[in-house]
């Protein structure tokens, strides 16, 4: 009877146009191919406000914690006016056979001065995920795509969203 009765029903949904799909996870995070082997990333701020950023991402239930110290930081971050390039913000790593052993990240207040906080913490996030070992997927909304008009403007993100959650505990 249960089995006439599945029937039943899978072919009114049939005839009505319906279709029961499973939910498969999806995921469009992409790494970088670099990573920490350290649980504490160690960092200094020289300037700019990096702490709403860090912050953010260690509030998430991630492999990895952004701690500050200043004497043997192994990432340095900062500012830099240059309105010469496209880019509001960058982060930069050194990458040996697929270690990062040191990581530097810059806010360009040449194009962030008029920002919001909750912008400015959108940019930051983004900078971080890369010293994370995330990079730019091409769609979604995650806070690792790389236009801030997307990740701030279109999708709202000012902090990690699940996939790029997903991503650094798939990495690590």
């Amino acid at each position: 009877m249960k089995r006439f009765a599945s029937l039943i029903v899978a072919l009114a949904l049939g005839a009505a146009g319906l279709t029961l799909v499973t939910p498969t996870s999806a995921s469009a995070w992409v790494s970088t191919g670099c990573t920490w082997d350290i649980v504490f990333v160690r960092y200094n701020i020289s300037s700019g406000s990096w702490s709403p950023g860090i912050n953010a991402w260690n509030a998430e239930s991630i492999p990895r914690t952004y701690t500050s110290s200043p004497s043997d930081a192994v990432v340095g971050l900062g500012t830099l006016n240059n309105s010469s390039v496209s880019y509001d913000g960058i982060a930069n790593w050194t990458c040996s056979s697929g270690t990062t052993t040191s990581a530097t990240g810059r806010i360009n207040t040449a194009y962030t001065s008029g920002y919001s906080s909750t912008k400015l913490r959108s940019l930051t996030v983004h900078e971080l995920g890369h010293i994370l070992g995330l990079d730019h997927p091409s769609s979604g909304c995650m806070i690792m795509r790389s236009s801030t008009s997307t990740r701030y403007g279109t999708c709202g993100l000012s902090t990690p969203a699940s996939d790029d959650i997903a991503g650094v505990n798939a990495i690590y």
